[in-house]
């Protein structure tokens, strides 16, 4: 909003123009660009952090809290979320907003995985006080208002949002808590432990809660591999790639092919069939591997999978 004598941008909910003093009109109701998303919302805080650092030198404090911070943000940018706000002692991360993915409650429960691992590395490094900090993690999945309001900065808002702010206050230390919707998307890539639902501040009934174990290895339904469809209309490149496969049983020379197409072509389908081909053929073994699009180790993850399970690793 401007002022409609000198033309200079306002200050919301003002009642004056700071610059020429003129009189603004009534505001209907805040600005806003927002539309309603489907998000993960992280909370990561740092437990007696005030009771740790008036103990020390503040400028130790300082570089602590610096190193804390650029570890948590880090991560967060590993998996494509979005830093929502700084809240001194730790941080307020969006997944699936403004940028979203199909597995942005993975993404939020690795980011969360990663945070613990490293704040846990610079708490051994950093101790002092006679007291020793560790980081609480909240998640929780669900609908909230995503935008900019009052040409602000962009953020989400919403019972999603304080739901996952209280799931943070009632975790312990050392862990991450999730709302049951988080725990559900994800079990096929994270072991949960169900709580007794917990009373939280603000809210009426008991919420469901779930408790981290640890991250496992992608699950076949995971990789695409679950329910099948008939495969229609791809007699042409089956025939392709069972050719390579004979070769392959033929020579004994190993054999690389890229299938590339759009989404929902039917790549997955195809391979699937040929798999199915391939595992009957005498001496065979059918290995799947999958690159996430996020993390590290990202150009070998298939490879590296497929060794594990050859191995029964993990």
């Amino acid at each position: 909003m401007t002022c409609p004598v000198c033309g200079t941008p306002t200050v919301p909910n003002a009642r004056f123009c700071f610059a020429c003093g003129a009189a603004l009109p009534a505001s209907t109701g805040p600005e806003t660009d927002a539309e309603r998303r489907l998000v993960t919302v992280l909370f990561g805080d740092l437990s007696d952090f005030t009771s740790w650092a008036e103990d020390l030198d503040p400028e130790r404090v300082g570089v602590v809290t610096d190193r804390v911070l650029a570890t948590l943000t880090a991560a967060v940018s590993e998996f494509g979320g979005h830093v929502d706000k700084l809240t001194g002692d730790g941080l307020m991360a969006v997944f699936g907003a403004p940028t979203a993915h199909e597995d942005d409650a993975e993404r939020a429960v690795r980011a969360a995985a990663r945070m613990q691992t490293a704040v846990r590395r610079v708490v051994e490094e950093e101790s002092g006080g006679g007291r020793r900090l560790g980081l609480r993690v909240g998640l929780n999945t669900g609908i909230v208002l995503a935008g900019t309001q009052a040409h602000l900065s962009y953020t989400v808002v919403g019972d999603t949002v304080n739901t996952a702010s209280r799931l943070s206050d009632a975790a312990g230390v050392g862990s991450v808590l999730a709302g049951r919707d988080t725990a559900l998307a994800t079990m096929s890539i994270a072991s949960w432990r169900s709580l007794p639902p917990l009373r939280l501040k603000g809210k009426r009934e008991p919420v469901p809660a779930y408790e981290l174990v640890g991250l496992r290895a992608p699950s076949a339904s995971r990789l695409g591999l679950g329910e099948e469809v008939p495969m229609i209309g791809r007699d042409a490149e089956l025939g392709l790639l069972v050719g390579r496969v004979m070769e392959v049983a033929d020579r004994e020379e190993p054999r690389t092919v890229m299938l590339t197409g759009d989404a929902g072509v039917g790549k997955t389908r195809l391979t699937q069939e040929l798999s199915r081909f391939a595992g009957e053929l005498p001496g065979a073994r059918v290995l799947w591997g999958r690159c996430p699009p996020f993390g590290e180790g990202r150009d070998l993850a298939a490879v590296a999978e497929m060794v594990r399970t050859a191995c029964g690793i993990g």
